[in-house]
């Protein structure tokens, strides 16, 4: 059942449609969606390949700033347990010869600067409270630095050993040095003999372990975080003298990977994330090899599909043309190449059937005409012979007994147009009684005349007139109206299969009548109506070469022997539209 249905359902699909399907589901569906598996597995893929690259990222930045952060705590380690240094921290001096003398011993050694050997190292700065130590170089008094933000977070710690990033604006101790961003290491000294109490600062060189994050991979999105404060980043713009900016929880979960570590006893946060994965830029190398695969991918199979479209359509057209023919009794053979496929076939059995059927028609057509020529003879000769005899009078009275009899039959119809014909016939017996009559009288003809067509035509014709009351007593040339009236019945709507509609209307303004006679008939083409006005234009109605057009001229000349230049005829029309026709006369 179910396969019996497939298969109604397809015959009663046009081959072209079927064409489009197939080359729907055989051609554009399938490269679609191949296309976009292969795409979602290449994404898939590289976001694979992301994840794990951000993962070995965060992996090699932490072991770096832990080895920084290490050099730093065993330089401090170092410092601790210098014994020179403690003794230079812990000797009360007697003047500043003394303090001198003893720094610059200390200088000489080279005790100092042996610390300098770590590449993350800024520089050391030592406190005491001991008051006869001056301030410059490395040491320091503890008591001219106990307001700042740092020692306060150092002394609120409770540890022995801070590692603590901060923004100090206006340094002053010691003198300003790179930047006013800063990353120290601070931890208390042991002790000496006098009970100073010492601490040394290591600040860390901020920039070159900024420098070090931003030569990472720079499709990653790196940022490295403190108590939810960002200190280091490779995007954006890390100037020397702004602010750590807060890190939001909003911009936390745009990061794919995060991960934490302990520098010395604090925790900090590294955050990464990779842009979107954008096929087109994996392929960027290949991008022109891709653009002629996908255009080859549409536009062959789309050729060889029209291409067999073509074989199939053109032939059936064809063939359909010719059966429409034989519909109307015209039997012409198909003359192309026939092919070999089952198309071919069809075409030559047509073939072979039109020749035997126009064969045994001409046998049958030849005598029936043959008979036909003996009896038209016969009839116009009988017709002639009573043409003579037959007076307006007895028309008149046969058409009203006709009438009469159709009347008692029931006929209604067919006796009121039976009576329009008798009036049309009575008027057309008195033409020459005048030329011109009232536009009253012109649409009661036009309207009989319609009626008598409306009968013929049946639901193919309908029409409608309207007239301006005080144009109804106006004259104007007898028939006038009815000429295109009659074009637009037997060349407009009679020609147009669905038939049409006529319209009329009759208006007064500014001295003048204007006529319009509309109808949505088969109209004609620019080229027939351009000649149709050339044969206006000279009065000559051979130009136009279309039998039609004679009542349009005797109209036209009509108009301006009676009118000359004040009447005027205009005629548009468009193909399978309809017919326009504006007449102005003046009013006399």
């Amino acid at each position: 059942m179910g396969k019996n249905l497939l298969a109604l359902l397809l015959n009663n699909i046009k081959i072209k449609k079927k064409m489009i399907l197939i080359y729907l589901l055989a051609v554009v569906i399938p490269i679609v969606l191949t296309n976009l598996v292969i795409i979602h597995s290449i994404r898939e893929n590289e976001d694979i390949q992301k994840n794990k690259s951000m993962e070995i990222t965060i992996e090699r930045l932490k072991y770096h700033l832990n080895e920084s952060f290490n050099e730093i705590t065993e330089v401090s380690n170092y410092i601790s347990r210098d014994l020179k240094i403690n003794e230079f921290l812990q000797k009360e001096y007697k003047d500043n010869v003394d303090y001198y003398s003893d720094y610059i011993s200390l200088v000489q050694e080279n005790i100092i600067n042996n610390f300098y050997v770590s590449q993350a190292l800024e520089s050391i700065e030592i406190y005491t409270t001991n008051p006869t130590i001056i301030n410059g170089g490395v040491f320091w008094n503890l008591r001219a630095v106990e307001h700042t933000n740092w020692y306060r977070i150092y002394k609120e710690n409770n540890q022995n050993m801070v590692l603590y990033p901060y923004y100090e604006e206006n340094k002053q101790f010691p003198p300003k040095l790179e930047s006013n961003r800063t990353i120290s290491f601070i931890r208390e000294l042991p002790n000496g003999s006098n009970g100073y109490k010492s601490i040394v600062k290591i600040n860390i060189n901020y920039y070159r372990l900024l420098a070090n994050i931003k030569n990472e991979d720079t499709s990653n999105n790196i940022v490295i975080a403190y108590n939810d404060q960002v200190i280091f980043s490779n995007h954006g713009s890390e100037k020397k003298n702004t602010i750590f900016r807060k890190l939001e929880s909003k911009e936390k979960s745009k990061f794919n990977l995060s991960d934490s570590f302990l520098a010395i006893n604090d925790r900090w946060d590294i955050y990464i994330s990779n842009n979107q994965t954008n096929i087109f830029d994996l392929i960027e190398n290949k991008k022109t090899v891709l653009l002629v695969l996908i255009i080859f991918n549409f536009l062959f199979p789309t050729l060889v599909i029209l291409l067999i479209n073509k074989s199939f359509q053109d032939r059936i057209a064809l063939t359909e043309q010719h059966l429409l023919k034989v519909e109307k009794g015209i039997f012409e053979r198909i003359n192309i190449n026939e092919g070999k496929d089952e198309i071919g076939d069809l075409i030559r059995s047509y073939n072979f059937m039109v020749v035997k059927i126009d064969e045994l028609l001409g046998e049958v057509y030849k005598k029936e005409r043959e008979q036909q020529k003996i009896e038209l003879a016969k009839t116009k000769a009988e017709l002639n012979a009573l043409q003579s005899q037959v007076n307006p009078h007895f028309l008149y009275n046969t058409l009203d007994s006709i009438r009469m009899r159709n009347l008692l039959n029931g006929d209604r119809e067919s006796a009121t147009v039976i009576n329009e014909l008798a009036q049309l016939f009575r008027r057309m017996t008195k033409w020459s009684d005048s030329y011109f009559v009232t536009v009253e009288e012109e649409l009661a003809y036009v309207q009989r005349y319609l009626n008598i067509q409306k009968y013929r035509f049946v639901d193919r014709l309908n029409f409608s007139i309207y007239v301006e009351e005080e144009c109804k007593e106006h004259y104007i040339p007898k028939m006038l109206i009815l000429t295109f009236v009659e074009n637009a019945c037997i060349h407009g709507i009679e020609k147009k299969k669905n038939g049409g509609e006529i319209s009329i209307i009759v208006s007064a303004q500014e001295n003048a009548i204007y006529i319009e006679i509309l109808d949505s008939g088969v109209g004609m083409d620019a080229k027939r109506l351009r000649k149709i006005r050339e044969s206006l234009e000279k009065n000559d109605v051979t130009t136009s070469n279309w039998e039609e057009s004679t009542g349009i001229l005797n109209a036209y000349l009509r108009i301006k022997m009676h009118y000359q230049e004040e009447g005027e005829l205009e005629i548009e029309s468009q193909n399978y539209t309809g017919t326009e026709v504006y007449i102005k006369l003046p009013i006399i």
